[in-house]
């Protein structure tokens, strides 16, 4: 399950640096927003159910306050982006794929923190 939510993450993340380059370089247009747009939707729309289900399962005692927790992160997560992209008025679009193109490469820097591998106990290392 962690290699086909690295492959979809990295789709995301594909979605956002291509929406960042089309905006840095003022190439914006109805057809590059849009391209990059539905490639970024994609990587979310595959990802997202394979980390929910990740996120609930690792203990069957807690799936209604993981569930609550993932949601809550999601939504404060979206509400800290909104706050970051409306507080810089100069070129909204950059600005948009900046705060995007950040918020997702923390969240790739977190997702390889938690599924980094960990020496076993007893071996000796670490």
């Amino acid at each position: 399950m962690t290699s086909l939510l690295r492959a979809t993450s990295g789709i995301v993340v594909l979605g956002a640096v291509l929406f960042f380059t089309v905006s840095a370089t003022g190439m914006l247009s109805v057809a590059s927003v849009l391209g990059t747009m539905i490639i970024l939707s994609i990587g979310v729309g595959a990802s997202a159910p394979i980390a929910i289900t990740g996120a609930i399962s690792t203990d069957p005692q807690t799936i209604g306050a993981a569930a609550g927790l993932y949601g809550f992160v999601q939504m404060a997560n979206g509400a800290l982006c909104t706050l970051a992209v409306g507080s810089f008025p100069a070129n909204p679009a950059l600005i948009a794929a900046s705060v995007l193109l950040v918020s997702l490469l923390l969240g790739q820097c977190s997702f390889l923190l938690a599924t980094r591998s960990r020496p076993m106990a007893g071996t000796g290392r670490g």
